[in-house]
């Protein structure tokens, strides 16, 4: 990129030069050398990961060129950090989405990940926008929390300000290249400061960003709680909420837009298993959102006002059906109730087709949610464009707090005046075209309406809990395609 050369380029008072590989190298990527400080610097274009026209010579050049590197350096232009930082609808979408999808492309490779102790330096041209938040974008590209701990700094700079501004580039490029030298030491994170794992921008001193190691079960306290080690709010930069915002915005439920959600953690396509299948990617969920889902009952105990934690369902948005969405709750529930510190485990205190069935984890009762591309615009879950799978996990003292108190038969509902405020939910999505079926019996299988059939008529179940959740890998997949 133009200005993070040129900065280069005049520290090290040399000429940009062009790296010329073999022709049917160079027209899908073109390297800029560059010599500074006894380094040698070479910048990838992106590229088009899963095109048809792939060309493997440079996958090979990229390949070789991760396995030599000293250190990372993910340069980002926001062009505007509004749109930037948006809720994003599809995987496709540029902004953060985009970002974090190369950057997990890249921390993911079997290379990188032998060498841990490689700095990473995330430099973000914020063209002189003052507005930009440096740390909400460091929680969206999931670069905090115990699942990262590669040493890294993100420093914000601006072109249009270089001689104040690129002197703090310069800087981070010194503190990378005298990390690097000792990266493949031992004692290498030793080396690490009170900068390292930081916001660096032009006018704010770096803080510490440490974490704790991550564990199959939660990380817990001595005082027996879970260590909150990443952001689960919207105003933090929570990955989850910010892909959930368009449904929380756009469902017809009177209190969604106020609702106060906390979002979970969603590392998973940062890890090296990403690719070992649907199945594991579902367990994975559950085991790194039983802590934070212990949190949020902790702040409920406190008296905090919470109305739902929402866990983001990792998954290939081309599979999303309601039968897979299925089969997700199901290991998602299983494995987050053998996590559960109460030792209650929902999922086998009772049949779960059962009227005295709920959701319980960590002594509160929940009743769950669940949204997918897989429901049409008819559908009151359905998922307004966001390619994703998502469980949300409401409390009934929210429901209390709400004023939805004693739940009531269908035939009670007051359709032409509603006061009530659950009866004001049923009327704004039957005047709206999405109705969802109400029980005329109570009490009713609150499991029947966790997972809701494409046409919600009271006809149809999904059975969701008897789901078979043998999955085959994403290799045998696409090889059967």
């Amino acid at each position: 990129p133009g200005a993070l050369l040129q900065a280069i380029q005049k520290d090290a008072g040399q000429e940009k030069s062009t790296l010329e590989l073999d022709k049917s190298v160079n027209m899908e990527i073109k390297a800029s050398t560059l010599s500074l400080s006894n380094h040698h610097i070479v910048g990838y274009p992106p590229r088009r990961h899963w095109s048809r026209m792939r060309n493997f010579e440079a996958d090979a050049w990229e390949t070789f060129g991760r396995q030599e590197a000293d250190a990372f350096v993910y340069y980002i232009t926001v062009e505007n950090s509004q749109d930037y930082l948006s809720g994003s609808k599809s995987v496709y979408d540029i902004g953060w989405e985009q970002d974090r999808d190369s950057l997990a492309r890249l921390l993911r490779r079997a290379e990188v990940l032998k060498k841990p102790n490689k700095p990473l330096l995330l430099a973000v041209n914020t063209k002189g926008d003052d507005d930009f938040d440096g740390e909400r974008l460091v929680n969206l590209l999931g670069l905090t929390g115990s699942s990262f701990q590669r040493p890294s700094r993100v420093v914000t700079f601006s072109e249009t300000d270089s001689d104040a501004d690129m002197g703090y580039l310069m800087e981070n490029f010194d503190w990378l290249a005298s990390f690097s030298k000792h990266s493949d030491d031992d004692e290498a994170t030793a080396m690490t400061t009170e900068d390292d794992g930081s916001i660096m921008t032009s006018n704010t001193k770096a803080t510490e960003a440490s974490s704790p190691p991550e564990t199959t079960a939660p990380t817990i306290e001595s005082t027996g709680h879970y260590f909150l080690d990443y952001d689960p709010t919207l105003l933090g930069g929570n990955p989850t909420l910010q892909r959930f915002e368009p449904i929380k915005n756009g469902t017809f439920c009177p209190f969604a837009k106020a609702a106060k959600l906390w979002g979970g953690k969603s590392p998973i396509e940062l890890e090296p298993g990403y690719g070992k299948g649907l199945d594991y990617r579902y367990e994975r969920a559950a085991k790194l959102n039983a802590g934070p889902l212990m949190a949020f009952v902790d702040r409920l105990n406190t008296g905090e006002n919470l109305d739902g934690f929402c866990l983001e369902i990792p998954s290939d948005f081309y599979r999303s059906t309601v039968d897979e969405l299925g089969k997700a709750v199901k290991i998602v529930l299983t494995n987050l109730s053998q996590l559960d510190p109460s030792g209650e485990n929902s999922m086998k205190m009772c049949p779960i087709s059962d009227t005295k069935w709920r959701f319980r984890f960590a002594g509160e009762d929940f009743f769950l949610t669940t949204f997918s591309p897989a429901y049409k615009k008819e559908s009151s879950r359905h998922s307004f464009g966001v390619n994703r799978l998502f469980i949300l996990f409401q409390p009934l003292a929210s429901f209390a707090h709400h004023g939805l108190t004693e739940d009531t038969p269908a035939s009670d509902t007051n359709w032409n005046n509603p006061t009530s405020m659950r009866d004001k939910t049923r009327v704004a999505f039957h005047n709206n075209g999405c109705s969802y079926h109400i029980p005329e019996t109570l009490p009713y299988a609150v499991a029947e309406h966790v997972v809701k059939p494409v046409q919600d008529d009271g006809k149809n179940v999904v059975r969701w809990w008897e789901a078979p959740t043998h999955d085959e890998s994403n290799e045998e997949f696409f090889d059967a395609i």
